[in-house]
């Protein structure tokens, strides 16, 4: 049996300092999710707890996110989550830092 690709869906998201970037990757999944429909599950009789999901995210400080807080955000099937160095880190006017801005990648697989 073969692993295909079904979904690929990306988004960012974005958080106040004192949120963290577990927030704003947080967000950054909800906005990936938000640009596709799991639909394809129930239209095609398919058991959406056998699909398998991988998370990529990108901050500028990776080791600040708390994984298990973005695997609880995808409901059903087998979750993993990659951390990368990435997104953005805004500056205010007097360089200190103000927002920080995660991006996110979903894929979920199926075997077939």
């Amino acid at each position: 049996m073969a692993e295909k690709r079904l979904i690929l869906a990306m988004g960012s998201g974005h958080a106040g300092l004192h949120e963290g970037y577990t927030q704003a990757a947080r967000h950054a999944v909800h906005d990936a999710l938000s640009h596709s429909s799991l639909a394809l599950f129930q239209s095609l009789k398919l058991d959406e707890r056998q699909a398998r999901t991988e998370v990529t995210i990108g901050v500028q400080q990776p080791d600040s996110i708390d994984e298990q807080a973005i695997i609880s955000e995808l409901a059903t099937g087998e979750v993993s989550v990659t951390v990368r160095h990435g997104g953005l880190d805004v500056q205010e006017t007097d360089g200190s830092p103000s927002r920080l801005v995660a991006a996110a990648a979903v894929a979920v697989f199926l075997t077939t």
